[in-house]
């Protein structure tokens, strides 16, 4: 019992750790803003880290200096996306439904960017505020996954970044790599 609520701990501890670096809002080189227009296409990631490429869709605008996607090793790692509306940077309305609808459908921009789809889904990680919206989760979840599904976690969190009340990260296989 002892190791199981330590382990648990282990990972609220690391979970709020990563989300609490999600809330620092900072300006993109080139001075543009959370409000500004953010010109979208993948391009070579600037720290030139061999084999890594930026997945940058138009629109998509994340609230801390990380990339969207990264396309590494024949897979696509996406960033955990929250249900904001890319127009107005304001969270979806409606509840935790509507913003994992928004979340998949901002997603969805990041793998079409990298030339993938939710078919390509390989691993999918989800962040709950209130686990008691599994249900509803799943109902949605379930409209935007292909057949078979993707492996799946799903974790209670304390908080989100921007208040939002779920999160979702994924890697997707990379059908433009030759591995």
């Amino acid at each position: 019992m002892r190791r199981h609520l330590m382990l648990g701990l282990l990972a609220l501890t690391l979970t709020l750790t990563t989300t609490s670096c999600e809330l620092v809002q900072r300006e993109p080189a080139g001075g543009v803003g959370e409000a500004g227009a953010a010109a979208g296409s993948s391009a070579a990631a600037a720290s030139g880290a061999p084999g890594l490429e930026a997945v940058l869709p138009e629109g998509v605008r994340p609230l801390a200096p990380y990339s969207p996607g990264i396309r590494a090793g024949g897979f696509v790692h996406l960033a955990g996306q929250i249900g904001r509306v890319p127009a107005t940077g304001a969270l979806a309305e409606g509840g935790t439904a509507a913003e994992l609808e928004q979340a998949t459908r901002n997603m969805g921009a990041i793998l079409t960017e990298a030339g993938a789809t939710v078919a390509d889904l390989v691993s999918c990680t989800l962040y709950l505020v209130d686990i008691n919206d599994y249900v509803v989760v799943n109902e949605v979840w379930a409209s935007f996954v292909a057949d078979p599904p993707p492996a799946r976690t799903t974790v209670a969190v304390a908080a989100l970044p921007a208040g939002a009340s779920v999160e979702v990260s994924c890697i997707a296989r990379d059908p433009t790599s030759s591995r």
